[in-house]
């Protein structure tokens, strides 16, 4: 059973713990070793506004993509997001597809936003995070949100979810957030994001 265990800084940032349970989690991580994974980037855009991807020591962990995942894990994931949908009330189809992201020893990202660059998109800003913890470190890797003073420990199951956005459709600048490093053990998380407008042409 999902529950709501807060609703963080007047409303910034909602906790749902249990929205997956041990067995799921575990299922997802197994899968996941089958992924490709590679070395995770961060974007900004350049002089002529593109959006350009590259390896910075800002964020130090590994990625992948829904479209390495398997079959199984696939229909897994179609799951998790319709169930998040109706319970947050957000299109699916203005949902991107899955990343994934395993942090080891001492792997971070450092502060930053996910919104404020992706405004000249067909797509729009991003408006909501969805991040859902699938393994628990040993010790560090909490989510803080320095601005509202927040910090969320990753707890597997746990579903974290904010807005990015001002009420002008502006990136919120207190919605600054970091991974902190990882002491002991790792952490494995599947992040996405809900877009102004659809993203998935095929679902609308």
């Amino acid at each position: 059973m999902n529950t709501v265990t807060d609703n963080l800084g007047v409303g910034r940032v909602t906790l749902i713990d249990g929205f997956l349970d041990e067995r799921e989690c575990e299922f997802i991580c197994e899968e996941l070793d089958f992924a490709f994974w590679r070395p995770s980037r961060v974007v900004n855009r350049n002089f002529d506004d593109e959006l350009v991807y590259f390896h910075s020591s800002q964020r130090t962990s590994q990625s992948t993509d829904q479209q390495w995942f398997s079959a199984e894990l696939d229909a897994s994931v179609g799951g998790i997001e319709r169930r998040a949908c109706k319970l947050l009330g957000i299109d699916l189809a203005n949902l991107e597809r899955w990343q994934a992201v395993r942090y080891r020893n001492r792997g971070r990202f450092r502060l930053h936003h996910d919104a404020g660059l992706f405004a000249g998109d067909p797509e729009g800003e991003r408006v909501v995070t969805l991040l859902l913890y699938l393994k628990t470190p040993l010790e560090g890797g909490d989510t803080v949100f320095p601005e509202l003073g927040i910090r969320v420990p990753a707890v597997a199951g746990r579903l974290a979810v904010w807005t990015n956005l001002n009420a002008d459709g502006m990136a919120d600048p207190v919605m600054r957030h970091a991974a902190q490093p990882v002491r002991r053990g790792g952490k494995t998380v599947l992040t996405t994001w809900s877009r102004q407008h659809p993203v998935r042409k095929e679902d609308s």
